[in-house]
């Protein structure tokens, strides 16, 4: 059988225990943010204004560093002449 968990359950269990603060704290947090960072003048407009082109740019960014480190930690693991070796055989498999 299928486990199916809701993603209003997810949002509101998961998320929250992730956070490891109690219910009533985190509200206060996102109050707290919501007050200094005046994020309520930010809540209107349209779903292709709320994705935020630089905002999207800068995460694609930090993920493709994320990326390129955990390949050169891994990759970098391997001696360079076996490496190229692995390469052009795959190369050849093609």
């Amino acid at each position: 059988m299928k486990k199916i968990i809701a993603i209003h359950w997810a949002w509101d269990t998961l998320l929250l225990e992730h956070t490891g603060y109690s219910e009533e704290e985190y509200v206060k947090r996102l109050e707290n943010l919501i007050h200094q960072e005046h994020l309520g003048q930010q809540s209107q407009g349209t779903p292709e204004a709320w994705a935020n082109i630089d905002l999207v740019n800068k995460k694609l960014a930090l993920a493709g560093l994320r990326l390129a480190d955990l390949l050169n930690e891994t990759l970098g693991k391997i001696p360079t002449a076996k490496l190229r070796q692995d390469l052009e055989k795959h190369s050849q498999g093609m």
